[in-house]
């Protein structure tokens, strides 16, 4: 969704990068939260973007005071962490997710499409041809997790290459 206001949550996401050894299993703890719009007003406050010759943005924390982003952003995510912080512990929930039998279903598959093989430069492009031995390359695999209104969670696996041919891309 490209529209905040859209989102029926708050969104935190993170990251995880294995290189070496992975980790058995990895839990995950969350809470169902706010609409973005509450969350947004409740603990930040409000701001105003005015779009003119020089764009810029005016914020203004909980209290109507005026503030600078920084402050505005620095107060906002303190005001939002005390009140995680003040949850009870039945409202958090947790899901473990297994990496090694996740990643044991992708073993020795390749993801669709092609991998990038060679990549010419000629000033600002490139020619850009396939990988002639796509097994060498890296591949991602990507997990998402959602929560909806329901707080049901449910996760959808993306498997691909790190770099992938577009046949959008130049060639010659």
């Amino acid at each position: 969704m490209s529209d905040n206001n859209e989102r029926p949550y708050s969104s935190w996401a993170s990251r995880c990068y294995f290189k070496g050894k992975i980790p058995k299993e990895i839990t995950i703890e969350y809470t169902p939260w706010l609409p973005y719009d509450e969350d947004k007003l409740t603990y930040y406050g409000k701001s105003k973007f005015y779009p003119e010759e020089k764009p810029f943005t005016i914020y203004y924390n909980p209290n109507d005071e005026q503030v600078s982003e920084e402050r505005w952003v620095d107060e906002g995510v303190t005001r939002r962490q005390e009140a995680l912080d003040a949850l009870p512990e039945s409202s958090w929930r947790t899901f473990t997710i297994k990496p090694k039998q996740i990643l044991e279903k992708y073993r020795w598959k390749s993801p669709e499409g092609r991998p990038i093989g060679i990549v010419i430069p000629i000033g600002n492009s490139a020619i850009i041809y396939p990988s002639i031995y796509p097994y060498n390359k890296d591949k991602v695999l990507t997990i998402e997790m959602f929560l909806d209104e329901n707080d049901n969670l449910t996760i959808d696996e993306h498997f691909k290459w790190e770099d992938e041919y577009s046949k959008n891309m130049p060639m010659n």
